[in-house]
């Protein structure tokens, strides 16, 4: 997953780019630093945001690399993204890259109704439903993608 521009303390904090970050947060255990309890994924870089992404790097790369901001080619994004998709949690890595497609594609293409039945779209959607239905499955009842 990447993200166009910096997220957390002092940073851009488009609402895609904070999407992605709090996506990846909860998709990381809590155990490697991830968010716990998980995050709302909302797009707004509040104080859990913000206090859950420090806390990530605290748990990863200590005092050293600890300043609250996630920079799109930096050593947090990286982990980030290493840690969202190892063992069981590579099914929801796979949800995230999907979203991830599925969010460069709004950028780029219009939505219509047309769009979603018959065109870009409806192969977009679909191939997102399928991995969520089989995401939620695989899961049983944990808490997934909202």
């Amino acid at each position: 997953m990447d993200i166009q521009a910096s997220v957390g303390n002092d940073g851009a904090n488009g609402r895609t780019d904070v999407e992605s970050i709090q996506l990846l947060l909860n998709a990381v255990p809590a155990a490697a630093g991830g968010a716990d309890p998980d995050l709302k994924v909302d797009g707004i870089c509040g104080p859990k945001t913000k206090a859950a992404i420090l806390h990530f790097q605290l748990r990863q790369f200590g005092n050293r690399l600890a300043d609250g901001k996630v920079d799109p080619a930096g050593p947090t994004m990286s982990k980030l993204n290493e840690l969202a998709g190892r063992g069981e949690d590579s099914a929801h890595a796979e949800v995230l890259e999907a979203l991830d497609d599925f969010i460069d594609s709004a950028r780029n293409h219009p939505i219509s109704l047309s769009s979603l039945e018959y065109g870009h779209w409806r192969h977009k959607a679909e191939r997102f439903k399928k991995l969520l239905d089989s995401y939620s499955h695989t899961q049983g009842g944990k808490k997934g993608v909202a």
